[in-house]
């Protein structure tokens, strides 16, 4: 099972929060139930960018690398070069990024 790397933007503020998981849409529910202490007084929030990773390990590493950047223009950056890619991309490492999903 792949684990996922995720951006989600809130609708009341603008801010962005970075988290992985196994099931990115059940995750956005959570986030938007107010299950996760972290955005609960965002909501709503949309996903904006989630990736898709080979292993945990890979996922956490990046997750970590994004949220040293903390700069909407380096998520904007990965978002506009998901988008670029051509459908069926996939990097010759399973540990790096398998397929941006925007």
């Amino acid at each position: 099972m792949n684990y996922y790397v995720y951006v989600l933007r809130s609708l009341k503020d603008g801010k962005q929060y970075i988290g992985y998981t196994r099931d990115p849409d059940r995750r956005l529910e959570e986030h938007n139930r107010g299950s996760a202490p972290a955005t609960k007084n965002r909501r709503p929030l949309e996903m904006i960018y989630k990736e898709s990773f080979t292993d945990r390990a890979a996922a956490i590493k990046y997750e970590r690398k994004m949220k040293r950047y903390k700069s909407s223009s380096f998520i904007n950056q990965k978002i506009k070069a998901a988008k670029k890619m051509p459908a069926g991309f996939e990097p010759a490492s399973r540990s790096e990024p398998r397929v941006p999903i925007v």
